[in-house]
């Protein structure tokens, strides 16, 4: 009371008072009489604020200790933290809240806002999520709040006091949660990124057989993988190239169910899955042979040919290496190729209907070498099929009912389509799997 006084004497000996009370006419004195009161409110308001915040710095520790209790019962993640870290956090960020509403005066300095963003990185280190750290922030601000009010009844203090104690506490609130929250999320996705680049580097290395024993049964046991089973290698070409971190969302819905991993190589998706997949006309799918993990290259490279052989085919859908049979050699095997078209896809494109004949002769093969059904296809009469299939025997001079010839005009036919293909769509070419050469793999 005795400092209540000494505030209203400062107030009323004020140049706004003085101004006031000099030759004031009777008709103003109600004006007079209210400034005298506000003056005098305005006094006790701010001598109640001051004692108010003074009990809540000296309280401090009171607080911050109720708050560690409060935490360690409402949020089960804060009981993973020792007792020391845990009070030494949150004295910190109660001194922090009391100085913003008292010393700083409603403004974050440099210093306080780096404390609360180590803050925010070290709990993202410590697996706390957001939401816990969302939780903790209320539950700092009831107990200052809930303090604050037990220490303005026991001074019987204005209300006015405890209301903009609220306020700024709430405005305090709002911009630590923002700090502590971004800075949380900043080291999230840096870890996020830094295990996803782990687990990629493990794929690749099963994949391509680079990775020692003991590295592929450490990796199946950090990833959950059985490294007993046998899997089966995929590579999936989609239409646009994939990021790493898009690998999982691009996988087609038929193979998101099936157990395994995946990582971006190249523009394509690659990994292991424990059965083959089922069909999916969305993109294009190379799928190899069983094998263990430590086998899983040998896999992995027919997969790779299979993908490389479909897409230069213009398949799309899931393609097992058997199932292409000697289309896997035709893309692969450059040089009997390049010997088969000049012998024979030459000759046919330098003649005067070099185009339409080539284009019938595949359609011949492709109905299974029946006049019939190549007529209907072409959309001509069977006897025009007849004239343009003998006029490739004559200008190749071979006969059709050759089984060896039948197999290597074939085979001339569908290298050329290969070849063809993959200069229009820039797609690579698998190369010959000799004994030392290997499949090329983009990475």
């Amino acid at each position: 009371m005795e400092s209540s006084l000494n505030n209203w004497r400062s107030a009323v000996t004020s140049a706004e008072f003085l101004d006031l009370a000099v030759d004031t006419p009777p008709r103003r004195f109600g004006q007079f009489r209210d400034a005298t009161c506000n003056l005098m409110s305005a006094a006790i308001a701010a001598e109640d604020w001051t004692r108010l915040l003074d009990r809540l710095v000296s309280d401090r520790v009171r607080i911050a200790d109720s708050v560690v209790s409060a935490l360690r019962t409402r949020i089960p993640s804060y009981r993973r933290l020792s007792l020391d870290t845990l009070a030494a956090e949150v004295r910190t960020v109660v001194e922090l809240a009391l100085r913003y509403v008292g010393k700083d005066r409603g403004t974050v300095a440099t210093d306080s806002s780096a404390a609360l963003e180590a803050i925010g990185r070290l709990h993202a280190h410590q697996g706390i999520s957001v939401q816990d750290l969302l939780h903790a922030r209320r539950t700092v601000v009831q107990l200052i709040l809930q303090r604050a009010q037990d220490v303005s009844s026991e001074l019987e203090l204005n209300s006015a006091a405890a209301i903009e104690l609220a306020q700024t506490i709430f405005a305090w609130s709002d911009s630590a949660t923002v700090t502590i929250t971004r800075a949380h999320d900043h080291v999230v996705h840096e870890l996020v990124n830094s295990e996803l680049e782990r687990r990629s580097a493990y794929v690749r290395g099963v994949l391509h057989g680079t990775l020692s024993p003991e590295e592929t049964l450490d990796g199946a046991r950090a990833y959950g993988i059985d490294p007993r089973a046998e899997y089966v290698a995929v590579r999936i070409r989609c239409a646009g190239p994939a990021t790493s971190t898009q690998a999982q969302s691009r996988l087609p819905i038929e193979f998101s169910a099936i157990p395994g991993l995946y990582t971006r190589i190249g523009d394509d998706i690659a990994g292991f899955l424990q059965c083959s997949p089922a069909s999916d006309d969305s993109s294009t799918v190379g799928v190899g042979p069983k094998r263990r993990l430590e086998r899983l290259a040998e896999s992995f490279r027919l997969a790779t040919r299979a993908v490389e052989t479909a897409s230069g085919f213009g398949l799309t859908g899931v393609h097992d290496y058997s199932a292409l049979g000697l289309r896997m050699t035709v893309a692969a095997d450059e040089e009997v190729g390049d010997i088969l078209t000049r012998k024979y896809v030459q000759l046919l494109a330098d003649s005067n209907s070099g185009d339409e004949l080539i284009a019938s002769l595949r359609a011949y093969f492709e109905c299974g070498m029946h006049v019939e059904t190549t007529a209907e296809r072409l959309f001509v009469h069977q006897n025009t099929v007849r004239y343009r299939i003998s006029r490739c025997e004559e200008l190749l001079n071979v006969s059709l009912r050759d089984l060896r010839t039948v197999f290597e005009l074939w085979w001339a036919l569908e290298r050329d389509a290969f070849e063809k293909r993959c200069a229009k769509t820039d797609l690579p070419q698998p190369q010959h799997p000799g004994a030392n050469s290997k499949v090329r793999v983009k990475s």
